[in-house]
């Protein structure tokens, strides 16, 4: 267990390293930072809403159900299989580039 835990973590570091190296050019460092920023945004609101919802005890079906929507509207990105009537929040973010 602790060598899967030190060979992920060596994966991690390397992915690290290049992207470090990556980020050191200003020009790619800059044109990262504003899609990276709204990406975490809508994350961040995505989790939120998704928060509020299991709080207020309302299913994902029930909520789509609610809006006139099919259920994978209300599910969330990369677990949704077949259409993609919204895209991801990366996919929405590429959009209004």
């Amino acid at each position: 267990m602790l060598r899967m835990i030190a060979m992920a973590r060596q994966a991690t570091a390397g992915f690290d390293k290049f992207f470090g190296e990556q980020m050191k050019s200003r020009s790619l460092a800059k044109s990262y930072a504003d899609p990276r920023a709204e990406v975490d945004t809508v994350d961040r609101r995505m989790r939120a809403l998704d928060a509020a919802r299991e709080k207020s005890g309302v299913g994902k079906a029930e909520l789509a159900a609610a809006i006139d929507a099919r259920p994978e509207v209300v599910r969330p990105p990369g677990r949704r299989s077949g259409h993609r009537p919204l895209g991801s929040p990366a996919d929405l973010t590429i959009r209004r580039a």
